[in-house]
């Protein structure tokens, strides 16, 4: 509706092909302030769909943080077990060291085994930390993303914060 009260202030014809070119000064006044408060109304509800896009944004990068912030604990219990895994088979060996006088042959497979596995859990703790560096990159990444869309919605308030400033001159004033 309000672009179509500009396009006839602008045409000077009303939908009924009458002459609608303002006459007098305060017709003109009248007819750019209809045309202004148009204009600021399709900005403001630009910047209303901006802020809420931005909004959106903001939540649904919000709620992937918190996964990998969840994900991420997982894996540092995951990453503790493993350890106190790890921990038992070194106690496990040092019960074999002691035994070494009667139990040679054995006791030098049992080793050859916790050796491996140990080997094994090294390299499982490796790929969870590698995992864990990787979500931490993401979340450092998402992070960023939301200051940027922050600045961005910043930067949005301040022209709706200008185009209020300007929007209050008074009517029919030279520009």
């Amino acid at each position: 509706m309000g672009a179509l009260r500009v396009l006839q202030s602008r045409h000077a014809i009303c939908p009924h092909g009458e002459d609608r070119r303002p006459r007098s000064a305060a017709e003109r006044g009248v007819a750019a302030s209809t045309e202004l408060r148009a204009a600021k109304d399709g900005l403001e509800a630009a910047l209303a769909e901006k802020a809420r896009a931005a909004e959106a944004q903001t939540d649904a990068l919000a709620q992937q943080v918190a996964s990998a912030e969840s994900e991420q604990r997982d894996l540092q219990a995951r990453v503790h077990a493993l350890s106190s895994e790890r921990d038992d088979l070194a106690t496990q060996a040092a019960a074999a060291a002691a035994r070494i006088d009667s139990l040679e042959k054995t006791l030098a497979l049992h080793i050859a085994s916790a050796e491996r596995e140990t080997l094994d859990l090294r390299a499982r703790v490796d790929a969870l930390a590698a995992e864990r560096d990787e979500l931490a990159s993401n979340a450092a990444t998402a992070a960023a993303r939301i200051e940027s869309l922050e600045q961005e919605l910043a930067e949005w308030a301040g022209l709706k914060t200008l185009w209020r400033r300007l929007s209050r001159k008074p009517h029919g004033s030279a520009a």
